[in-house]
């Protein structure tokens, strides 16, 4: 059997290739050799799939190398600045600026640089990336000789430090990358921190053209294979519960609608209470044309205090994710389990509409018609890859206050407004609704494997 190395690069992708069908799938065709930035007890402790064709190896990432690539490539790299509205070219000053003397010197050189037409490309910094990043020969190369791999599969094309170093490292021993790329805004609200792999596997025809118009892949090297993140929305489930025992387990009522306010990183909008406070507000006042249930589900990085909140009538509050303590620190993984997956499947199937602040939720939402509102955050909605959505006209996008409330008697009175925007929209981003995209993702391997 051939030899794949797979590194996965944060628990964000752990949950989509570890927790799932994809690491069953691809270990009965490969020997899979698991590359993880954990210590190897934590990656014991952590219970991932087990078969005698995978073997979990840690890792380590110390060389301060990458970080100071990825503060360069966002100050250096004018080749996407189209991509970016005025807000997001701000942030990147900003950025500068708390980068201090140097940072400051940098950002204002490269926009001498962009002034006199001279364009810095990402695929200029991965060529100096290629000749100055440390080698770290003894522990890769020992991997090498060990397991002969012929391709090194990646979660996305190197936008995290430690994923590009062993991008990097491959294309200098001539290894076959490809980027499997499992969130469906990296091509373009990351396109900076790319490096350019071998193939690209993309969800859909959008991403397809953004690989071939943004980064300039050639057709043959892309491949489709619908987003194997959501297959478990597609998959048939003969014991699937209720609507009925779903919401009773969760304390609500079946017999009220429910609306799911999906809470943002108050580092994006600090509001969340203030949006919960004013729903309770309205459902006190009867100024919801339906007394509703209020599921709120936490965002992985809100760690806002909601207690006041917990044990009222009608109202559940979870986080929707496992936590896992790291070794050492006070940090913690965060990774969704096969139970956490299902849990969030049942809870765009049996809720009424969804509350979010530019989030993908969005379109998964809209793969169970179910009526989305966007909370006004300022610049998040002008983006390259959210606009879109916002044009389509498959989301209301609104305040916090009186506009929120209409959206949310609209769509509590009529669910079906919108539903064939949203449809569409579906189609668009989703496109394979078959449960078998992580299938084709591994089956494109064949096709580039020697």
């Amino acid at each position: 059997m051939k030899t794949i190395f797979l590194f996965v690069s944060s628990e964000v992708y752990t949950s989509d290739l570890l927790r799932t069908e994809y690491i069953k799938y691809l270990s009965s065709k490969y020997i899979v050799v698991v590359l993880l930035p954990f210590s190897k007890s934590e990656i014991d402790s952590l219970n991932y799939y087990q078969q005698s064709n995978i073997i979990y190896i840690s890792w380590p990432t110390e060389s301060r190398f990458w970080l100071t690539m990825k503060s360069l490539r966002l100050l250096m790299i004018n080749e996407f600045d189209y991509l970016k509205n005025t807000t997001a070219l701000v942030q990147r000053k900003n950025y500068a600026y708390r980068l201090g003397f140097r940072g400051k010197f940098a950002y204002y050189f490269f926009r001498l640089l962009t002034k006199l037409g001279i364009k810095i490309t990402a695929n200029f910094c991965t060529k100096l990336e290629l000749l100055f990043a440390p080698t770290k020969s003894s522990l890769f190369d020992n991997l090498l000789k060990r397991y002969n791999p012929r391709a090194l599969l990646t979660a996305t094309p190197g936008f995290m430090r430690n994923e590009a170093e062993l991008i990097i490292l491959a294309k200098r021993k001539k290894i076959t990358t490809a980027a499997i790329n499992f969130s469906w805004d990296n091509l373009s609200s990351k396109a900076s921190r790319m490096r350019k792999v071998d193939y690209m596997i993309v969800w859909n025809n959008l991403m397809r053209e953004e690989a071939l118009n943004i980064h300039r892949y050639q057709p043959e090297n892309i491949f489709v294979s619908g987003s194997a993140r959501f297959d478990h929305y597609f998959k048939e489930d003969p014991k699937e519960v209720t609507r009925e025992e779903f919401l009773k387990s969760k304390g609500l009522d079946p017999a009220n609608k429910t609306i799911l306010f999906s809470t943002c990183s108050p580092g994006v909008f600090a509001e969340n209470k203030e949006v919960i406070q004013n729903i309770l507000n309205w459902r006190l006042e009867n100024k919801l044309v339906n007394y509703s249930n209020l599921y709120i589900r936490l965002h992985p990085k809100d760690l806002q205090d909601y207690q006041k909140f917990k044990g009222m009538k009608n109202v559940f509050i979870e986080k929707g994710f496992t936590s896992y303590q790291r070794e050492g620190t006070d940090k913690k993984l965060l990774e969704m389990s096969e139970g956490d997956l299902m849990n969030l499947k049942y809870t765009f199937k049996y809720c009424d509409l969804n509350i979010n602040c530019a989030s993908t939720i969005s379109l998964e939402a809209c793969a169970f018609d179910l009526p989305v509102i966007n909370i006004f955050i300022g610049h998040y909605y002008g983006r390259y890859h959210y606009k879109p959505i916002v044009d389509s006209g498959a989301v209301k996008l609104v305040d916090y206050n009186q506009e929120l409330l209409e959206a949310i008697n609209t769509y509590l009175k009529n669910p079906e407004e919108e539903k064939s925007e949203r449809r569409r929209l579906m189609e668009r981003y989703i496109q394979l609704t078959d449960n078998l995209s992580y299938k084709r993702n591994v089956d494109f391997l064949t096709k580039i494997i020697n």
